[in-house]
């Protein structure tokens, strides 16, 4: 029997190589989308935590400066809560263009392993029927031998 070869196996194992890198930017994107909320939820904390810390500051109402300089920190922390958004809103559109790129990389793959696969079934059926016929040849010979065995014994 003859060994299956798929002429485009280097393709398949090209595209295959080309999925595996989209798959591990997919991860380094949603590595980065994760740090990005971590991030986030650390400058709102801070945020509540200053403006805590501002009220507080206010009830003892010590000295002006200090109310103002609570006031400056609380618009730091602010401007910190809205610039760890945008970078938020930023990694989660790197994530889906990378889930983007992941699927057509499948795509790609799952359309030359069907290809691949037709071939193989053709391939394989071509070889039963090659085969069929050679037992039917053979079938054929030993019942043409048996005939003249037998013609000639009589």
């Amino acid at each position: 029997m003859a060994k299956f070869l798929f002429r485009a196996e280097p393709a398949l194992t090209m595209r295959r190589k080309l999925e595996d890198q989209a798959r591990l930017a997919l991860a380094d994107a949603q590595r980065r989308a994760y740090l990005a909320e971590t991030a986030l939820r650390q400058a709102q904390d801070s945020l509540r935590d200053a403006t805590r810390r501002a009220c507080e500051a206010e009830a003892q109402a010590t000295d002006p400066t200090l109310a103002i300089w609570y006031r400056n920190w609380i618009k730091r922390q602010q401007r910190d809560v809205a610039r760890s958004a945008q970078v938020l809103d930023g990694r989660r559109a790197d994530v889906g263009q990378a889930e983007q790129r992941v699927m057509e990389a499948h795509k790609a793959v799952r359309a030359l392993e069907k290809l691949r696969q037709r071939a193989l079934d053709e391939f394989t059926d071509h070889e039963r029927k090659t085969e069929q016929k050679e037992i039917d040849l053979l079938g054929v010979m030993q019942y043409a031998m048996r005939s003249r065995d037998q013609g000639r014994q009589q």
